[in-house]
């Protein structure tokens, strides 16, 4: 319309593409949402799609006929500095022209070909929530129905638009029954899991000294114990040799001591030798020199396990999976460092899958059960773990718990911090009413099905969506076994209509 009337593209003709892109997308925004609501009452896209369009046609063309209308004295140029401002008008005019057409004829054909084959399940956990947020928002769009309504009241009658799709009553009597069924259903839902190694320890100096030798690196194997790198700090070792030297010369004391006293005890045995008082006194000496030698031999073996922290070694097996430090580097608890820990090892032939597993799941779990799971890396391969603990406490933020299953790899291809999708089983009480999914209806008055009493006349029983499995959904309500309900309900069906 712009190159038609010789317009260029300016900013006013940007102005006018915006406004009229915004109420393209209200109009395509109303016809989806009946369409996709439609869809789920008949299960048929392509006459969900055309009744949409029937019944957003007067609110579409009323909306963009109003515009348009309102954009001609604009569009026109005409006044002082008109022709500054008429692209705006020709943009908003040529693009609601296309979009008019284009929201009533090609959406609803690409909406039928994109939701031809779609689910007709919700894949919400919880749909008594989704049903909930659904109310709420019709609940809005009525008001906001009533509103328009009383505004355009006079534009013309009341008349619904007719669906010539549906057949009437009188032409097709014939409604196909079926019976809710009591047994147990299985099935799964699919959880995301990280993967852990078993046992994971960063390792930092004991003590201060230089790094000598460093004998591991990135992606080494170790055995526990071995020897990872060793550390050197004269001061330690000078005072282990010093501690030595003293522990010598306690231990001669002590021994003279002892000998001295030993002596003056046979010597005592004469009377008048020896004095009771010079005993006491070499005995005391004696003990004095056993508890100095005492506290050097303590101190000798604290100062050999400070020696022992120089040398680092490996906790348990593993693979050394980072590496920050170098030889010369000084090292100690009290230096500080940005580059982490010394070394980080993890064992590797074992790991930890940790899933969250929402509160109303909790009690299907069982200890010592396999669970399948797969991996992003190997997506056509399942793997299978066994759970092996449960944290046994329910987290307030997530409502959830924790679990963890062992996983035996020893092969290399599952790796720490590796997304798992792990499926875990669901299953039902062998009471549980099952009936097929098509046997459930979703409208604006809730979620129920149609069932038949004593006098084979329709009554609506409300029930709460449990279990999909293939074609049957597990349902609560107030049903009986073997009660017959209606296979393919409408919502437009109404309670009270005797059924042969």
């Amino acid at each position: 319309f712009l190159l038609a009337t010789g317009s260029t593209l300016n900013l006013q003709s940007y102005m006018g593409m915006i406004m009229s892109i915004g109420v393209s997308v209200a109009n395509a925004i109303l016809i989806v949402t009946n369409a996709e609501k439609l869809r789920l009452e008949y299960a048929n896209a392509e006459r969900a799609a055309i009744v949409a369009a029937a019944i957003r046609l007067r609110p579409i063309l009323m909306t963009s006929f109003a515009m348009i209308a309102g954009m001609i004295p604009m569009a026109s140029g005409l006044g002082e500095a008109g022709e500054q401002t008429a692209p705006l008008g020709r943009a908003v005019i040529g693009g609601l022209f296309a979009s008019t057409l284009a929201a009533l004829f090609i959406l609803p054909l690409a909406f039928a070909w994109v939701q031809n084959k779609s689910s007709l399940h919700s894949p919400s956990l919880l749909p008594k929530l989704k049903t909930m947020k659904q109310k709420a928002s019709l609940a809005q769009l009525s008001i906001i129905i009533v509103i328009l309504s009383f505004t355009f009241i006079s534009c013309g009658s009341r008349q619904k638009p007719v669906d010539l799709t549906v057949k009437s009553a009188h032409q097709d009597n014939k409604i196909e029954l079926t019976t809710v069924k009591q047994s147990s259903m299985s099935s799964f839902i699919k959880l995301p899991g990280n993967v852990l190694p078993f046992e994971s320890v960063d390792i930092f100096p004991k003590v201060s000294g230089f790094v000598k030798e460093v004998y591991v690196d990135r992606g080494s194997s170790v055995k526990k114990g071995q020897v990872l790198m060793t550390l050197e700090a004269p001061e330690i070792n000078q005072q282990v040799q010093t501690a030595r030297a003293n522990l010598s010369k306690a231990n001669e004391q002590y021994l003279i001591s002892k000998e001295k006293y030993e002596r003056l005890l046979q010597t005592s045995k004469t009377p008048g030798t020896v004095s009771p008082f010079d005993l006491s006194s070499a005995q005391s000496k004696m003990q004095s020199d056993e508890a100095n030698l005492n506290a050097e031999e303590s101190s000798l073996k604290g100062l050999t396990e400070i020696e022992d922290y120089l040398v680092v070694r490996a906790p348990f097996n593993g693979v050394i999976t980072e590496r920050n430090i170098h030889p010369g580097a000084l090292v100690g608890p009290s230096v500080k460092t940005s580059d982490g820990p010394m070394l980080s090892l993890q064992q590797l032939n074992k790991l930890r899958l940790t899933v969250n597993i929402p509160e109303a799941m909790v009690a299907d779990l069982n200890n010592k059960e396999w669970i399948s799971f797969s991996l992003s890396a190997y997506p056509e391969k399942e793997f299978r773990a066994k759970l092996a603990r449960k944290s046994g406490v329910i987290t307030s933020n997530l409502r959830s718990e924790t679990i963890e299953l062992d996983v035996s790899d020893n092969n290399g291809q599952i790796k720490p911090g590796m997304y798992a999708e792990v499926k875990i089983p669901i299953t039902s009480s062998a009471n549980s009413f099952i009936v097929p999914a098509s046997a459930i209806v979703h409208s604006t008055k809730g979620v129920y099905i149609v069932g038949l009493n004593e006098q084979n006349k329709t009554v609506f029983l409300p029930v709460q969506e449990g279990i999909n499995s293939n074609d049957s959904t597990q349902v609560y309500g107030q049903l009986a076994p073997a009660q017959k309900i209606v296979l393919h309900p409408s919502s437009e069906m109404e309670e009270g209509i005797s059924v042969n």
